[in-house]
């Protein structure tokens, strides 16, 4: 979503594990302490309801662009308010799995099915690269971490590339609106162990 001319957008990233990453920008400055802010969704599914870890490569150029809020289904998850901790050193991308109160991001599923994943902007500036979603507690990401999981479509064994079927346009007002769109997909860069 797009919120005071504000978003997660696509960008080239040579540090990127696919040299690219999603940046929430334009970097103004600006801090959101809310789950109002600019919101980038990723479909997922588990077949094996339980506890999931959140891992997150991204990568933060200062202080002042290093976290964000993670929600699953369009709630806020535990550890998901003020999620940081990434190195801040404008070297290289970092991971972390833990909020600004040394919180563990995790969630718990109930049920086989389709979830969606929420980011928002905390701080605008970072950049997010990889989320990998893992049942291992004992799980800790490193490097470029573990290859792209395959996208998976509704229909098995499907190749074709996914048309979109739905668009929903919500919250409409003079400085923007929240856009929607099904595909039947998976979200690319997710990774669920």
């Amino acid at each position: 979503t797009t919120v005071n001319n504000q978003s997660w957008q696509p960008t080239s990233f040579s540090g990127g594990s696919n040299n690219q990453a999603l940046l929430n920008g334009p970097d103004l400055g600006q801090v959101n302490n809310t789950t109002s802010g600019p919101r980038a969704d990723f479909r997922f599914r588990v077949n094996n309801p339980g506890t999931y870890y959140v891992w997150l490569r991204g990568y933060a150029k200062d202080g002042v662009s290093d976290s964000l809020h993670v929600g699953l289904n369009g709630q806020l998850i535990t550890g998901g308010s003020r999620v940081s901790n990434f190195i801040f050193d404008g070297s290289q991308p970092s991971w972390t799995n833990r909020n600004l109160d040394q919180v563990r991001v995790s969630f718990t599923v109930t049920a086989p099915g389709d979830n969606t994943l929420n980011l928002w902007m905390r701080e605008d500036g970072l950049l997010i690269d990889k989320i990998i979603l893992t049942g291992d507690a004992n799980f800790t990401a490193t490097g470029l971490g573990p290859a792209e999981s395959a996208r998976v479509t509704p229909s098995s064994g499907n190749t074709t590339p996914a048309a979109i079927t739905a668009v929903n346009v919500t919250n409409i007002t003079t400085s923007g609106a929240t856009i929607t769109w099904n595909t039947g997909e998976i979200a690319p860069n997710v990774k669920i162990e």
